[in-house]
């Protein structure tokens, strides 16, 4: 399993999140960032990439594309900044992967009951293997983690109107090109 090869590509997302202003923002990540933040410890779970995907992966990757986008009606529009982030891990067994996996559901499900600044979201674990959370109440935001075979996924879009649908199509596009 090649990390590299489950990214979907710029011009894929841009499609499907209808924002063609999404640029590449980084370089591809090769190991997962640790994002210094005030999160109460099981928050860090939710974009930490260290404490989402712990250290036992041989390959991870991870890439974001932003861009800005407009909402409104008429000559009104409001400037939003759009972001979509994919990042993937491969671990040497089925069993390391859905080990991280079912490490990290717990903290994601404990961390709203904390009732911490920007924590406030909804979980959401639609099968065993899918966890999303939700964010009413802001712009839109929704971050999905799933567990297929030996790869650990997280998909996080924000600040545009199809976040939501973007999220849940670049997860189900990652999740499909595993064999």
């Amino acid at each position: 399993m090649n990390a590299d090869s489950l990214i979907v590509s710029l011009d894929d997302v841009r499609r499907i999140a209808g924002v063609a202003a999404l640029t590449d923002a980084s370089r591809p990540a090769v190991q997962p960032k640790h994002f210094t933040s005030d999160a109460p410890g099981p928050c860090a779970s939710v974009s930490d990439q260290q404490a989402i995907f712990d250290d036992h992966w041989t390959q991870f990757r991870s890439v974001a594309y932003s861009g800005d986008s407009y909402s409104g009606v008429g000559d009104v529009k409001i400037r939003a900044v759009a972001d979509v982030v994919q990042s993937v891990g491969v671990y040497p067994t089925n069993d390391a992967a859905r080990a991280t996996f079912d490490r990290l559901v717990p903290d994601l499900k404990a961390c709203p009951g904390l009732h911490a600044r920007n924590y406030d979201f909804t979980v959401q674990q639609p099968d065993a293997s899918t966890v999303v959370l939700e964010f009413p109440g802001r712009s839109p935001w929704k971050t999905a983690y799933r567990v297929k075979s030996s790869v650990l996924v997280n998909v996080a879009a924000l600040g545009f109107s199809q976040a939501e649908q973007t999220a849940e199509t670049v997860l189900q596009n990652i999740t499909d090109r595993i064999k």
